[in-house]
């Protein structure tokens, strides 16, 4: 009866887990620098280009650190060296159901969002910082959290499109924040007015999320092949000259296939044909 019981328990127990092995991604590491690293159900991995962002992930990048994440909702976030960041909630079904839930835990992102939304944007897709809540829909924007004690501070800054903030206790009061426009709001209090961005204050804000030309040597791999076709597509004498962009792809890394994103970027890569007639090419 001890054995029955044993194998009762270490049965029920596989069950239990099955769903946290079949647990869907809602997210890819897609860029990074230095050291990051993914804390999930409070264990902690160092993160990897490619590295699968789980819902109530926590993702962290250290000094002179960054990350880009793509995001299945089709948007992409990026972090600068010394923050933290936190997947709530992530759903997504385009034109039925999208429920995106974020929260910038301490540091600095850049966030591209685009996709689908439904009638009230404001709740499909939330950036938390401090106890400001940023609703946003089809826009480009930079959240850094500033300060430290009583002092700490939530700016946000509008690069394109709109967006909508409010205190996560008056969510009665919001404030919209045009492109080119940002807004600072003290933790705990109400959204005031928005200010014109200046150069200065816009390039001190975009500090830290740029990448160097990439973090992944195989970029470099892409190449530029030109191949003449004789009497291709029953041209002139001689043909014409094809230009074909080639991408190599291995089973690890595929950038045609979305499901097993590695660098790559919405839209991602194209293969491009560039047919040029012999004709076209005159000497000088």
């Amino acid at each position: 009866m001890k054995v029955i019981k044993v194998l009762s328990v270490l049965i029920l127990g596989i069950i239990l887990a099955g769903p946290v092995f079949a647990q869907d991604w809602a997210g890819k590491v897609t860029e990074l620098e230095g050291q990051v690293k993914i804390i999930r159900a409070g264990v902690e991995s160092v993160a990897r280009t490619g590295s699968a962002i789980l819902a109530g992930d926590e993702i962290i990048t250290g000094a002179n650190s960054r990350a880009r994440i793509w995001f299945k909702d089709e948007s992409v976030i990026t972090l600068a060296p010394n923050s933290r960041f936190r997947v709530d909630a992530l759903e997504y079904q385009p034109g039925t159901r999208r429920k995106s839930i974020f929260t910038l835990v301490t540091g600095k992102a850049r966030a591209m969002v685009s996709g689908w939304f439904s009638k009230t944007p404001e709740q499909d897709y939330q950036i938390k910082a401090l106890s400001t809540v940023a609703g946003v829909r089809g826009t480009e924007f930079v959240i850094e959290i500033r300060g430290s004690g009583a002092d700490m501070s939530a700016l946000f800054a509008g690069l394109s499109g709109t967006l909508t903030i409010w205190d996560k206790d008056h969510p009665d009061k919001k404030v919209s924040v045009p492109a080119n426009y940002f807004l600072e709001v003290l933790n705990g209090a109400i959204p005031g007015s928005p200010q014109p961005l200046t150069q200065e204050l816009l390039m001190g804000i975009l500090e830290g999320l740029g990448f160097s030309f990439g973090s992944r040597p195989d970029r470099e791999d892409m190449i530029l092949q030109i191949v003449f076709i004789p009497d291709h597509h029953g041209g002139e004498e001689g043909g014409p000259i094809e230009f074909v962009l080639v991408i190599p792809s291995s089973e690890e890394n595929d950038r045609f296939n979305p499901s097993n994103l590695i660098f790559q970027e919405p839209p991602g890569f194209t293969a491009v044909n560039i047919i040029v007639n012999e004709k076209d090419f005159v000497a000088k």
